[in-house]
């Protein structure tokens, strides 16, 4: 690209008959569509890029909270069966408290009533939420997860029915912060990658595809001895000899 770019810089600057350059930018707008194109498709991938990073990342809030309920299902059953208030509400406290990320955890009856129900005071490493202006983007954008277990309890003497139901809660904020190095890398390495290419493409054409300067006029306007003899030849043909005539 940089090569057909110099012969395009050196090509874009015709003589005119009176000796005198008539330049032409197709270089200059060919080096700006190349960085446009760049620039368009750079950023589509590097959103594109951060877009896959975040459902990766929910992702893997899913399947850690998952891993949390499935730890604690059969505990908090027990204490809910044996009407153990101190044992189901240090269970709960135990889900918000060995990962930060579960926001809210409820426990429920049989029929949808609220028994318990506990917020989480700790916020982990909040990084988009601390500032003003990007809370309130992504209060626009706030999207709630809520993932909901259902609680059964069987013993000896009876069958495994279902006596409650635990209810965890997150949002989008969590997965933001989760993914915030990640963001943060990927966009300063997409603007270095493109502003070296921006520096490139321009010092190149700086460099090559300069506008003829007043020497390179007169060398084009002044004939070269070569085309003089050339054309003295045509003026005046080789007479034909005695021998000839």
């Amino acid at each position: 690209m940089l090569i057909e770019l110099r012969i395009l810089a050196i090509s874009t600057t015709d003589m005119s008959p009176s000796g005198r350059s008539v330049p032409r930018s197709l270089a200059a707008n060919l080096v700006r569509t190349v960085l446009a194109i760049y620039l368009s498709l750079a950023l589509l991938l590097t959103i594109g890029q951060l877009v896959l990073e975040y459902d990766n990342e929910k992702h893997r809030l899913t399947k850690e909270i998952e891993s949390v309920a499935k730890t604690f299902n059969p505990i908090i059953s027990k204490a809910l069966w044996n009407v153990d208030e101190e044992q189901t509400q240090a269970s709960l406290h135990g889900v918000l408290g060995i990962n930060y990320d579960v926001l809210n955890a409820q426990l429920l009856d049989t029929e949808g009533r609220v028994l318990y129900d506990f917020y989480s005071d700790a916020h982990k490493n909040p990084r988009f939420t601390d500032w003003p202006v990007i809370r309130q983007l992504t209060a626009w954008f706030l999207e709630e997860y809520r993932f909901e277990y259902d609680l059964y309890y069987a013993s000896d003497f009876t069958a495994e029915h279902k006596i409650g139901e635990l209810v965890l809660q997150s949002n989008s904020n969590v997965v933001f912060n989760r993914a915030a190095h990640t963001f943060l890398i990927t966009i300063i390495s997409a603007i270095f990658k493109t502003t070296l290419l921006a520096m490139i493409f321009l010092l190149d054409y700086a460099l090559h595809g300069r506008a003829p300067t007043e020497a390179d006029h007169q060398r084009h306007a002044e004939p070269s001895p070569k085309r003089q003899r050339r054309g003295a030849a045509r003026r005046f043909p080789p007479r034909a000899s005695a021998a000839q005539r």
